[in-house]
């Protein structure tokens, strides 16, 4: 795997809302914020988020949203 690319959370928060958007029925998705977590998880990556805000998503919807952008985002970025 290839290193990850620090970030700082603003950045990464816009660009999760950005991948959610270009998701079916996600138009008015959002990830508004990230925050770092103390530890690395197992798996080496370093932040989370608290909301995912689905505007006209239904739960089902933005979950799957989800499954999709949040694996490639947590290979690809660690926070600062």
């Amino acid at each position: 795997m290839a290193a990850r690319q620090f970030i700082d959370d603003v950045s990464l928060a816009k660009w999760l809302t950005a991948e959610l958007k270009k998701q079916p029925g996600c138009g008015g998705c959002s990830i508004p914020s990230v925050y770092k977590l103390e530890r690395p998880d197992p798996e080496g990556f370093n932040w989370s988020y608290a909301v995912a805000i689905g505007q006209d998503a239904t739960s089902e919807v933005l979950e799957a949203a989800l499954a999709v952008v949040l694996p490639i985002a947590r290979q690809r970025f660690n926070l600062f």
